[in-house]
């Protein structure tokens, strides 16, 4: 983790036993508040995941620019400018834009300027700007408590791991919370697909590499993401060609790395990402079920959705959505490889025990073919010779799809 900051270390109560060099809002900033603008449209990791009634994706942010977003600025690229929406002086050092927030709190902001509005902590980043070099930057702000804590813990786990994840590059701690100061973005993965409909093979595979190589860094430091799914990716490049994990909310620190034990009881994430056992726990309250593998499940969703354009399970009632996910009965994508067929049912195995790690699935042949050809679709009264590559026939109704969370 770039940082100014050495993170708190984590007690088994969710408290800071030592804190070093830390950054400190000082209480005398400047009283002045500032207006600023957006120079982007939104865009970036916000984490929503949604469909419509056809099952297809659908972005809960606006589009970063244009249709497919390929002219786009990255999303915290602001500049100052007086209008209407006010700004907030963080810590002397950067400018925080209120831009697209409907929130109005009370003044006296803790570590940010007086008479402007308070920003309560947020799973959208703000726009923020680096005083004196005019940088467009990220700002989250948390609480201090223990779910704010636990990212912290988090980014201590992982290191210095700017391959994989979006980076911190400052650390601000205030009386009440913190704020973590990290690089725009040039929008999520859910969006882009959005904006696609679908993927081409090639292109889904080399993003769906990514995204497997950062849930086996996370998996390998005893990280479980929990809430897995294509908004929490996020591009950056203006190419869209990589790829990083946006944040580390909502993640799981096991006690140790190398712990044999990853069995998690929370109901917490996006249902149409939710795998049959953590369908079943959130069912059956008190139920527990494999963290890791749970992670894997929602990795076989997100490739499935990038090569179909819907997700795999769908309902617009939760209820039903969870009995589907259940039952592990889905339509195969039709027109892709046998390849990728393979690998969507080995991730998409009902059993979590029979569902491969990240490092198995990385070696899958999908990855290695040098041709994704597609095979024409057979018709029913055909036999199918390879077990292998035996799609399941049950179609299930995909004109309603339950909203994501």
């Amino acid at each position: 983790m770039a940082s100014t900051a050495v993170l708190h270390q984590h007690n088994h109560h969710g408290a800071f036993s030592k804190s070093l060099g830390i950054t400190h809002p000082s209480s005398t900033s400047s009283n002045n508040s500032t207006n600023v603008r957006s120079g982007s449209d939104a865009g970036g990791g916000t984490g929503n995941d949604s469909s419509d009634t056809q099952g297809n994706i659908q972005s809960q942010s606006r589009p970063v620019s244009g249709k497919d977003g390929s002219n786009a600025t990255p999303q915290g690229n602001g500049t100052p400018k007086s209008n209407n929406r006010s700004g907030a002086v963080l810590a002397r050092k950067y400018l925080l834009s209120f831009e697209g927030t409907t929130q109005c709190p009370p003044k006296n902001v803790d570590g940010i300027s007086n008479n402007t509005p308070l920003l309560q902590p947020t799973k959208t980043p703000l726009l923020c700007m680096k005083l004196d070099t005019r940088e467009p930057l990220l700002c989250r702000i948390y609480q201090r408590d223990d779910r704010g804590v636990n990212v912290l813990a988090a980014h201590e786990r992982l290191g210095d791991c700017s391959e994989f994840i979006n980076p911190v590059s400052e650390l601000i701690v205030s009386p009440k919370y913190f704020y973590l100061i990290s690089p725009p973005n040039y929008g999520n993965l859910h969006s882009y697909i959005h904006s696609k409909t679908a993927l081409k093979e090639t292109r889904a595979r080399s993003l769906f590499q990514q995204m497997v190589s950062i849930v086996k860094f996370c998996h390998s430091k005893g990280i479980i993401l929990r809430d897995l799914k294509m908004g929490r990716f996020v591009f950056t490049d203006k190419e869209r060609t990589t790829i990083k994990l946006d944040s580390l909310e909502d993640v799981v620190v096991l006690p140790k790395p190398e712990s044999g034990d990853d069995s998690l009881d929370d109901r917490h994430g996006c249902p149409n990402y939710v795998s049959p056992e953590k369908a079943g726990s959130v069912m059956q309250n008190g139920i527990r079920y494999p963290g890791k593998a749970s992670d894997i499940w929602s990795l076989g969703v997100s490739l499935y959705a990038m090569l179909a354009g819907r997700y795999p399970f769908n309902d617009n009632d939760c209820s039903r959505l969870l009995h589907k996910i259940r039952n592990g009965s889905y339509s195969m994508v039709e027109g892709i490889s046998p390849f990728a067929k393979s690998l969507i049912r080995c991730l998409l195995t009902k059993n979590p025990g029979d569902r491969p790690a990240c490092r198995e699935i990385l070696r899958h042949p999908w990855f290695k073919a040098e041709e994704l050809r597609v095979t024409p679709i057979r018709s029913r009264e055909e036999p199918e010779s390879d077990n292998m590559f035996r799609a399941k026939r049950m179609r299930l109704n995909d004109d309603q799809v339950v909203p994501g969370s």
